[in-house]
């Protein structure tokens, strides 16, 4: 098989999977729970499917979202959608970055978050994929790279 017929047969089937490419919805339902005493605290999320080639970075599945909240609990709602994932892969794995200043410092400080369980991909073209994620999670003094069980709905 020469090399044009197979970059043809390559760019035939890259645009028959584009063309039939699924939609992955999620939505994030989250409680952010901050225990510092007395003030406002500040916090911007925003969730990727985390990408294990190193060539390719992480995937944004969400736009970030920003707020600001009194001590106590803040719960909001985080939705996107994705097209597909790298190829021969068999999940998502979702992660939160999360900025926030919930500690006795007052400083912004980062936290890279893996969410659990991972999210099934089907491969099934026909049918659009929704996931649905809910979790509460102590950000107060969190910092660095942790991870967080969640419940996990998809269909």
């Amino acid at each position: 098989m020469s090399k044009s017929t197979i970059f043809t047969l390559c760019l035939i089937l890259n645009s028959f999977c584009a063309v039939l490419s699924t939609n992955y919805h999620f939505t994030f339902h989250v409680k952010l729970r901050c225990r510092t005493s007395n003030r406002k605290f500040g916090f911007k999320a925003q969730f990727f499917d985390k990408d294990v080639m190193w060539w390719n970075g992480d995937d944004p599945i969400t736009e970030e979202y920003i707020d600001i909240s009194p001590p106590g609990d803040i719960t909001f709602k985080s939705e996107g959608i994705l097209t597909g994932d790298e190829w021969m892969s068999e999940y998502f794995a979702v992660k939160m970055v999360l900025y926030h200043n919930c500690n006795s410092m007052r400083k912004e400080v980062r936290v890279d978050m893996d969410i659990f369980p991972l999210a099934f991909i089907s491969y099934n073209l026909e049918d659009n994929k929704y996931y649905d994620y809910k979790f509460t999670a102590n950000i107060t003094e969190l910092s660095g790279d942790t991870w967080q069980h969640a419940s996990l709905l998809q269909n």
